[in-house]
């Protein structure tokens, strides 16, 4: 017998109070209309503005809605693992930031829901890929025998496939970790494609967080494939 889909979505906000009411009604309407039983955990991260406020009265006005208070600020991948030892639901989404998905995107991602274990909403940018990112994505490929096309995307995870393996939440580039070893271990996956330009002005410089972070993780692949490679 299979299981109904249910949903799960973990959504960071830190300062978020002109746009946290907004994002949760659209994520709302988007998630009811994919999925009949579905859980949104709000997570102020060590909020100075009336964000836990406004989390707390959404809370309040709907059950599915649950709010977890951090007094001080937690590095993204904590909140990411927090969630989904939390998640009660059989598929898993983590949002950054409210609205970090546009409403195309979230629907084209959420109506794909059940034909893979992960799901991959993939953003393209009509200004083409960051340079950093676009040597980092050829690296890993190289390195991991993978055919990953990009490294901006939002994932839909089967829940109990995202609690099957170990990442450190500390890394900046957690979640890049988490899908290449759900990759290396045979999971299946699909990609779905947008194209929207991204916001934001690209970084003309290295983050020294990202680049340990993208440092550390080579490393550890390196020494995994060694080992693979000799056994």
């Amino acid at each position: 017998m299979s299981e109904s889909p249910s949903l799960t979505i973990v959504l960071n906000a830190r300062n978020k109070q002109a746009t946290l009411a907004d994002a949760v009604q659209q994520l709302v309407s988007i998630a009811s209309h994919h999925f009949p039983t579905w859980e949104i955990l709000l997570y102020d991260n060590g909020s100075s503005d009336a964000t836990g406020a406004i989390a707390d009265e959404l809370a309040a006005a709907d059950g599915r809605i649950a709010v977890v208070h951090l007094r001080r600020r937690r590095k993204l991948g904590n909140v990411f693992f927090a969630g989904l030892k939390r998640a009660q639901m059989n598929r898993f989404l983590f949002l950054g930031r409210p609205q970090e998905v546009s409403p195309k995107g979230l629907d084209a991602l959420l109506s794909h829901g059940e034909r893979a274990e992960i799901v991959m909403l993939v953003r393209t940018d009509p200004r083409g890929p960051d340079p950093q990112d676009d040597k980092f994505l050829k690296t890993i490929n190289r390195l991991l025998r993978l055919n990953l096309r990009s490294l901006d995307y939002t994932m839909l995870l089967r829940t109990a496939t995202a609690n099957s393996v170990k990442v450190e939440p500390r890394n900046a580039i957690f979640q890049t970790e988490l899908l290449v070893k759900l990759l290396r271990r045979g999971h299946s996956c699909v990609e779905v494609k947008i194209a929207e330009r991204l916001g934001g002005r690209r970084a003309k410089s290295i983050k020294l967080p990202s680049f340990f972070g993208k440092t550390r993780f080579l490393w550890s692949a390196f020494w995994t494939m060694r080992r693979h490679n000799a056994e």
